[in-house]
């Protein structure tokens, strides 16, 4: 009945504490923010738009450069070649009885391990090195469904699913104005299909 309801954290009203912070925030607060980013979207020059893909990339990159990366990555695969000859060779040895069980099987375990341990990071280091054109080709979907949004007036079921992934709402803190009056912050992150959170200024 034109009153402005709160959206309140579902852990925190089933759980308490021990689940999450008590965070929430006004429904017509929400609203009107998610309708600001998304006409923000929609108005994106072409310039805005290939700054942002720039902005992603440089931000997704754990390491400064490519040829850096595909140089770990060399490093890795000669390692793991290693050690299956090195694995090959010790098996040789102790069927050959040039050494121990005990031996033998502490020298398998730890270049298993090892082993192990490379595999995992040659995928982080080979997702890596594509992570930039995928990131490109995610934020190209992402604008040709801003291109045929036309009407933005309000925010709709379909074009919040077209769009938004998710929405996190952080903890509120209130402060004082000059003139004594208390001020809400709180920080709102929205996530969009393909790309994630965008930061456009």
């Amino acid at each position: 009945k034109n009153s402005t309801y709160n959206l309140a954290c579902g852990g925190y009203k089933s759980y308490g504490a021990k689940e999450c912070s008590n965070h929430f925030i006004e429904y017509d607060l929400l609203y009107d923010v998610v309708l600001k980013e998304i006409r923000s979207l929609i108005c994106l020059t072409d310039k805005e738009k290939r700054n942002l893909i720039l902005q992603a990339q440089k931000a997704e990159k754990s390491i400064s450069d490519n040829s850096q990366v595909e140089g770990e990555i060399k490093k890795i695969r000669e390692r793991m070649s290693k050690i299956i000859s090195l694995s090959k060779k010790i098996y040789e040895d102790f069927y050959a009885g040039r050494i121990s069980k005990i031996m033998y099987n502490n020298l398998s375990h730890e270049y298993e391990s090892e082993y192990i341990v490379l595999k995992k990071e040659l995928n982080a280091l080979s997702a890596h090195t594509k992570s930039d054109l995928s990131k490109e080709n995610n934020f190209e979907t992402l604008f040709a469904l801003l291109e045929n949004i036309i009407d933005v007036s309000e925010l709709t079921p379909n074009l919040l699913k077209k769009l938004i992934d998710k929405i996190e709402i952080g903890q509120g803190y209130y402060s004082k104005k000059s003139d004594g009056k208390s001020v809400k912050h709180q920080n709102i992150k929205i996530y969009y299909k393909f790309v994630g959170e965008i930061k456009t200024s």
